[in-house]
């Protein structure tokens, strides 16, 4: 924190969540109190913040990762996911927009999910629950909740919170009966769990509750190639 006491309200603000509803007052007078604060910031921040805190996560062992069950010690661990995450958005136009407060659309946002599945999912890293849970004692939710957890970027939104805001809009463009939008949110639950969706998982699991042929009863032909159209964008 700051050491002169007439600016600790203006770094408090900046450092807050409260800094995206702040009024225009308030932003006036962090300008004024920081602004000449500006030539002495640095050019390549650290994207993740140093705490003075004693690690008690570290001391639970190791995590076991790739296809020969290599061990690694719980500090590694840490060090090989935030260094990768690093180089994943160090130059990512969603994460840019997101930092200089900007809106993104959803599709940005599950193309980063997307990418940030492709390089933590596998390697040397496999970055699965139950290691997240392991190495940083919290259970992930998506890779986009984990980063907002690791950025302190509240702006990120969990992954599901944009499939559930694409269900909602695709339902509401369309004429659907009850019967229809009660399947449209089970194939939503579905594809939240498998994070993808067939023609098979039509038929089968939580679906399977609608009767024989719901999806034939239920849907047009035209209309099933839009849904899974629809669903295969959001696939990450």
């Amino acid at each position: 924190m700051h050491q002169d006491t007439q600016k600790q309200g203006a770094v408090k603000l900046c450092l807050s969540s409260r800094l995206k509803n702040a009024t225009a007052a308030e932003l006036n007078q962090v300008i004024a109190a920081l602004a000449e604060q500006m030539k002495n910031r640095r050019q390549r921040p650290s994207i993740f913040l140093e705490l003075d805190l004693p690690d008690f996560v570290q001391t639970r062992g190791f995590i076991t990762v790739g296809e020969g069950g290599e061990q690694v010690y719980v500090e590694e661990y840490k060090k090989r996911v935030e260094e990768k995450i690093t180089e994943i958005i160090e130059n990512h136009p969603t994460i840019t927009a997101i930092r200089q407060g900007e809106a993104v659309t959803d599709m940005q946002l599950i193309e980063l999910e997307r990418t940030l599945r492709k390089g933590l999912d596998g390697g040397n890293i496999q970055l699965s629950e139950s290691n997240i849970r392991k190495a940083y004692g919290l259970k992930k939710a998506s890779f986009l909740a984990f980063l907002r957890y690791l950025l302190e970027l509240d702006a990120i939104p969990d992954y599901e919170e944009v499939v559930k805001r694409q269900f909602d809009e695709f339902i509401s463009l369309r004429q659907y009966n009850a019967n229809q939008i009660n399947f449209l949110r089970v194939v939503q639950s579905v594809f939240l769990q498998k994070r993808k969706l067939e023609v098979a998982d039509l038929y089968e699991g939580a679906l399977a509750r609608f009767g024989n042929n719901a999806v034939e009863r239920l849907f047009s032909n035209n209309e099933v190639n839009e849904m899974l159209f629809f669903i295969e964008k959001m696939a990450a």
